[in-house]
This record gives structure tokens, C-alpha cells and sequence, in this order.
């Protein structure tokens, strides 16, 4: 069985499930899928918008500030709507910190 590179497990910021490799038969579940999706940043960003990858156009979507080290729900700050492609257009952009996190809930 060949072995992944950490990078392939790890998956991008925003990211919620385990990414197969090429040619790996797409319909073995995944090992782990999170049902929410965390951002989280190195540097300070103006967020007027973020991607939800598979996330279902229309969706009401929760965007909560979380502790960075332990995921706990410190405050809701906006919700917003699935658009096209995936992308939450939010009325007020989200300022975030560096080493600050914010996750998003569809609900």
C-alpha cells in the first residue's frame, strides 16, 4: 500500500475531509470528515468573503470565533448564505488577528 505524504493527510486551511490520492477509488469514505469548516490565520485579513468546498447553494451558514488551541465557541459573528460555487459573500467582512480562528456551521 503506497504510503501518503503528510501534506496529502493534513489537507489547506478551510479544508474539511481527508483528500484521496490520484487514482484512488472516490467511493471509499473517508476516514475522517468534520462537519464544520475552521479557518484559521498567520497573518491580519480583512474577510469579505470565504469558499465552502461541497457546501450545497443555499445553505445557511453560522460563522462562530473559536479559541485557536482548543476549538471552543467564543461568539457568533455573522451568518451568511451558500452562493454559487460555494462562495458566503458575508454584508459586513470579518476582521481576524493573526493566530486567530473563526469556524463556519451550516445550519
Amino acid at each position: 500500500m503506497p504510503r501518503l505524504a503528510r501534506s496529502s493527510l493534513l489537507g489547506a486551511a478551510g479544508s474539511r475531509s481527508l483528500r484521496l490520492p490520484p487514482g484512488t477509488d472516490s467511493k471509499m469514505p473517508p476516514l475522517y470528515q468534520d462537519p464544520d469548516f475552521t479557518f484559521r490565520f498567520a497573518a491580519d485579513r480583512t474577510i469579505p468573503r470565504f469558499h465552502l468546498e461541497g457546501a450545497q447553494v443555499g445553505r445557511r451558514v453560522a460563522v462562530f470565533k473559536i479559541d485557536p488551541g482548543t476549538g471552543e465557541r467564543l461568539g457568533l459573528l455573522t451568518i451568511g448564505t451558500v452562493g454559487e460555487s460555494g462562495w458566503v459573500d458575508l454584508q459586513e467582512p470579518i476582521i481576524v488577528r493573526a493566530g486567530e480562528a473563526f469556524i463556519a456551521v451550516q445550519t
